[in-house]
């Protein structure tokens, strides 16, 4: 009797673990975030990232590959690596998850 407890005690803790490290994975939910102030909206779906920004009657996009990475010098922060899908540089920003959005670069994006 002992030792089935024991087991599914393991089992139990196994199983949260790995649910533990699954929603620490850094990805961003799939859907469109908006920032109404600057006008600017992006889109996610795995790990593509479009930014649409519009400045009256014009619309400017980008295409990137995103990634989410620890900050190397302070563990506790995140950055967010865009690799464009076009000819440009890749950048680094400022990155921090919250629960209706994210914020990147001081700037908070929430879900549409």
């Amino acid at each position: 009797m002992k030792k089935i407890i024991s087991t599914i005690l393991v089992c139990v803790l196994l199983a949260s673990t790995m649910l533990l490290l699954v929603s620490c994975g850094g990805a961003i939910e799939d859907g469109t975030y908006v920032n109404r102030a600057k006008g600017a909206e992006i889109e996610i779906s795995g790990n593509t990232l479009v930014i649409n920004k519009t400045a009256g009657d014009e619309t400017e996009s980008g295409t990137y590959t995103y990634e989410i990475k620890d900050d190397e010098n302070n563990s506790a922060k995140q950055n967010i690596v865009l690799t464009p899908d076009f000819e440009g540089d890749v950048v680094t920003f400022s990155y921090e998850k919250l629960e209706d959005g994210f914020v990147i670069n001081g700037t908070k994006y929430t879900k549409k």
